[in-house]
């Protein structure tokens, strides 16, 4: 497919290990490299995943994608000693997928995903909405902003999790502000005559009742 010019896809670069960026070390920026994306990926809620990459499949995303490789196996972790030597400290499992689809009808897109564990419908996920990505709508499941925040394990899980913690000074304050604006609607409405003498601080040029009304303006003495 590649050499007859149908992949999309530029071909992967090499990346020195020491140049890989650490998503546990830097912050995740938006628009995201693609190994801050691949790493989220890995790292992401399997539950959350799956949810995504499905709403993708049934038609919120740009393509539905064919499994063009599915792989399980176990890879040596490779450690460096501080004095220079690379040693083993053992082997995991991984799993990692890579699907395929159409674009524009001649072209082919790639998407790629990997992760700890034997986790197949994880990786197939993960690698949909890393298909799905590039180009992908403010707000839908397959914009990279979207997933990756939303299948954050530790951040979603303590967010969630931080309700248990007693919130009853912040809705004692919203229930405040409800009687008191319930309050206000059953109050009859003022007369706004007697607001302006409140204000005033006096009768407002109105006579008291009962009392004599004094002329406008006093009577001039005459002399004859």
């Amino acid at each position: 497919q590649k050499a007859q010019g149908l992949v999309a896809d530029p071909a992967p670069e090499e990346v020195a290990p020491e140049a890989i960026p650490d998503l546990t070390r830097e912050p995740l920026l938006f628009p995201a490299p693609r190994a801050h994306r691949l790493q989220g990926l890995a790292r992401a809620d399997s539950g959350g995943v799956l949810a995504l990459g499905y709403s993708a499949m049934r038609g919120h995303g740009n393509a539905h994608p064919t499994v063009n490789e599915l792989r399980l196996a176990e890879a040596e972790l490779r450690v460096p000693h501080p004095r220079g030597t690379v040693f083993s400290a053992g082997r995991v499992k991984v799993s990692q997928a890579e699907v395929a689809a159409k674009e524009g009808g001649t072209r082919i897109r790639l998407g790629f995903a990997a992760t700890l564990g034997w986790n197949e419908v994880k990786v197939i996920a993960a690698a949909t909405l890393d298909l799905n990505a590039p180009g992908a709508a403010k707000g839908t499941p397959t914009e990279e902003e979207f997933f990756l925040y939303h299948t954050e394990p530790v951040e979603a899980s303590g967010f969630c999790i931080h309700f248990k913690l007693p919130h009853y000074v912040t809705f004692q304050s919203a229930l405040d502000a409800m009687r008191d604006a319930n309050a206000r609607k059953t109050q009859p409405p003022a007369d706004p005559l007697l607001r302006c003498e409140n204000t005033l601080g006096g009768s407002g040029g109105r006579s008291a009742p009962g009392a004599p009304h004094a002329p406008a303006h006093p009577a001039k003495e005459t002399t004859e």
